[in-house]
């Protein structure tokens, strides 16, 4: 790596034969040809192992520090622009209408797991955080229960109390739902049963 990260610098051209110190007791450095020898093995390596979308960004580099150097930049922009895309999504990531608490924690989990493969892992107290806040309004009473016993619970903590959140209000509409369709059918029997014509005494 030294001859990428610079650490083994290009040796001088020419160098003192020992016999005079002026130009004419200069001659050329046996350690350069070693060295470019060496360096273009390197560089050569690294061009093989690039697209060719990166190779593009490269061409007319003479060093494996100079190519080095200037994936490092290039890479780093892009992490970068990678690191703020995610972040607005993350902020962005609401449960949308009749979105499983499944289905919106696997979209949270794949941008989370993004940034941390680019360097950027969120917190477990901003996961908490950040998934309290994009559930549907339905859960608010939730999230207000939560956000009213700080510390937050970690996320571990949090996804099956969500999940079982979510169980018990699908049995209480399915409950209710059951409920007022037998309070409407009972109400319509008696409007039925208060609406018969009146057929008078009946002859024995």
């Amino acid at each position: 790596m030294g001859y990428i990260d610079g650490t083994i610098p290009q040796p001088a051209s020419l160098i003192s034969n020992g016999e005079s110190d002026d130009d004419a007791g200069l001659i050329p450095n046996p350690a350069l040809e070693k060295w470019i020898t060496t360096d273009q093995l390197l560089l050569s390596w690294l061009n093989a192992t690039l697209t060719e979308e990166v190779l593009a960004e490269v061409v007319g580099l003479s060093t494996s520090k100079d190519v080095w150097e200037k994936l490092e930049n290039t890479f780093s922009q892009r992490s970068k622009a990678r690191e703020y895309q995610l972040k607005q999504e993350l902020q962005n990531c609401r449960q949308q209408h009749g979105e499983s608490v499944h289905d919106f924690l696997r979209r949270f989990k794949r941008i989370s797991d993004s940034l941390a493969a680019i360097g950027q892992p969120i917190s477990d107290e901003d996961k908490v955080v950040c998934v309290l806040n994009g559930l549907f309004p339905a859960y608010d009473g939730f999230v207000t229960s939560v956000f009213a016993r700080p510390p937050v619970p970690p996320y571990a903590e949090l996804v099956p109390n969500l999940h079982g959140q979510e169980i018990r209000m699908k049995s209480r509409n399915t409950f209710d739902t059951a409920f007022f369709a037998k309070k409407n059918k009972s109400n319509f029997a008696g409007k039925q049963k208060q609406g018969e014509p009146f057929k008078g005494p009946q002859k024995g």
